[in-house]
């Protein structure tokens, strides 16, 4: 677990309190280079940097307390969170209330590495919760996105 705070740049006016996240994924999606580096794109494309040498945080009390919304990437990580005993391809990119606080499910960037027609479905959930911040895709993004 890793919590992630916005890019200064992509803060729109609110603190960085109310946009901090809670990623929720397993150990071995930080390990392959290519599940690595998917993983950082697909945050840096939301504003959130992957710190290069990231903390995981192992007490789930203390990171929800410091995240507004928790992003579960996989079905394990899913687990952990969804109180309702569904799996990931039932709660993908539906907004959850968990003990823990408000949560989103997504796929996990190894599952994309090996089945990048998922990718898609990803980048919706992102934007979801951007849309749910009440944040705008960073701008390097949409430029990206226009080519």
């Amino acid at each position: 677990m890793l919590v992630l705070q916005r890019l200064p740049e992509c803060l729109e006016n609110h603190a960085p309190d109310q946009t901090s996240l809670l990623l929720v994924l397993e150990d071995r999606e930080l390990k392959p280079p290519e599940t690595r580096e998917l993983l950082q794109s697909m945050l840096y494309a939301i504003g959130y940097p992957l710190p290069d040498t990231p903390e995981a945080v192992t007490d789930i009390t203390a990171c929800a307390n410091k995240a507004c919304r928790i992003v579960c990437m996989g079905e394990k990580a899913n687990e952990l969170f969804c109180t309702l005993n569904m799996g990931l391809n039932l709660v993908r990119g539906k907004w959850q209330s968990s003990p823990a606080g408000r949560m989103i499910a997504t796929y996990a960037p190894s599952y994309l590495v090996n089945n990048p027609t998922g990718k898609r479905a990803a980048w919706n959930d992102l934007q979801k919760i951007l849309q749910d911040l009440g944040l705008s895709v960073p701008e390097w993004t949409r430029k990206k996105l226009s080519k």
